[in-house]
């Protein structure tokens, strides 16, 4: 049997040691704030939490998932636009980036030489694809793969305008993005949204939530890599 002083000495030892593993653990969150990268306009919060991600925007605001990925790849997470009494949040503009570079010689959109602040045209010289799901005061849902020339282009079988595809206020969205070859898709609720074949695929890049003037409770996110044929 130990002694008082010595008992002691190990039951501290243990607690240590299980304290230490649970911070470890917050730590691996996916939502922890070291595997985030925040760009955004005066005014906005961005709330890290142990299994959700909390955001107010005022004025723009883009939140990078710090890790590059690498295609054949899927992007699952749950999404809600929060209606409240709040007035300076709107349901609109679920948007998002994903497979982003810089410039072609494949750099983090976050370590730009130039800058970026949140405001939505600082993003337009991107090499990305992008869904603006309930943009233009959720009038519109739009598929852009932007090719780094500001064009931003758009197809018309990209640009939908129908209610079934518009937001719903506290509605939780299941979002799915799929990378594979030279496809592209986007889903929500089950449903495939956009389906794009690109001549020139974008096979590598980092994701980002791309918000404005709402506020939004993230959930549930998940990176599948190396999905099966």
């Amino acid at each position: 049997m130990f002694p008082i002083t010595q008992a002691r000495h190990y039951t501290l030892l243990i607690l240590f040691l299980l304290t230490s593993a649970l911070i470890a653990k917050e730590n691996k969150s996916i939502f922890s704030p070291n595997n985030w990268v925040t760009e955004q306009k005066p005014g906005g919060l961005v709330a890290f939490n142990t299994t959700s991600l909390e955001i107010k925007d005022s004025a723009g605001c883009t939140l990078w998932y710090r890790k590059k990925l690498t295609s054949p790849i899927e992007i699952k997470y749950s999404i809600t636009v929060v209606k409240d009494n709040d007035k300076d949040y709107r349901v609109s503009d679920l948007n998002c980036f994903w497979m982003a570079n810089d410039s072609i010689e494949d750099v983090a959109p976050f370590q730009s030489h130039t800058p970026r602040h949140g405001a939505f045209p600082e993003y337009d010289s991107l090499y990305t694809y992008y869904v603006g799901y309930g943009g233009n005061n959720n009038t519109t849902t739009r598929f852009r793969r932007y090719d780094g020339t500001k064009t931003r282009p758009l197809l018309p079988e990209n640009d939908l305008r129908e209610q079934k595809h518009l937001l719903i206020g506290n509605h939780t969205y299941h979002i799915k993005l799929i990378c594979k070859d030279d496809l592209t898709e986007y889903w929500c609720d089950g449903e495939r949204v956009f389906s794009f074949i690109d001549p020139k695929p974008l096979k590598s890049g980092w994701f980002a939530f791309r918000l404005l003037k709402n506020h939004v409770i993230v959930t549930d996110f998940e990176i599948l890599e190396k999905l099966k044929p």
